[in-house]
């Protein structure tokens, strides 16, 4: 059942049937029926929107790798005594840069911008950028995660 899977875990499943599909071990032993195929052996609307899904999800890690190259990735470091910090390198600050995923996810990462990149957001940047709490707009150590708090997985 792949009810409440997200795109992500789509393209996950679509890696492992490359891998067999690919593997020189494994031979092709037929279609099952199912939720996938129909006892014609053609697609199901199951297998339709997981496949479109796939697609929705490829697209949007080509969107994000763009959005990466715009902005240097942060330094960070967690403990759960301390908490999380993100800084940059000379010259440049940590923003929180959020990305909407195509299955309404959201994605997020810690991005360095230039000092003029803060004033002016390059055009092609469609990631929302924002300060951390507490961070000043040129401050370029800030504290991510709150001490006794999980750290959140980004991408």
């Amino acid at each position: 059942d792949v009810s409440g899977m997200t795109f992500e875990d789509y393209a996950a499943i679509e890696q492992w049937r490359k891998f067999y599909a690919d593997h020189k071990t494994y031979t092709f032993a037929g279609k099952l029926i199912g939720p996938f195929y129909d006892q014609n052996g053609q697609p199901t609307e199951t297998l339709q929107r997981v496949r479109h899904g796939v697609k929705e999800h490829d697209q949007f890690m080509e969107l994000q790798r763009a959005q990466e190259q715009l902005f240097t990735k942060c330094n960070s470091n967690w403990s759960q005594a301390e908490g999380g910090y993100v800084w940059c390198a000379d010259g440049q600050y940590p923003r929180k840069a959020i990305l909407d995923k195509p299955d309404g996810g959201v994605s997020e990462r810690c991005a360095c911008l230039t000092e003029s990149q803060l004033d002016n957001k390059p055009e092609e940047s469609t990631e929302i950028l924002k300060q951390y709490p507490g961070c000043r707009k040129k401050q370029k150590y800030c504290q991510s995660v709150q001490p006794g708090r999980s750290k959140s997985t980004t991408h």
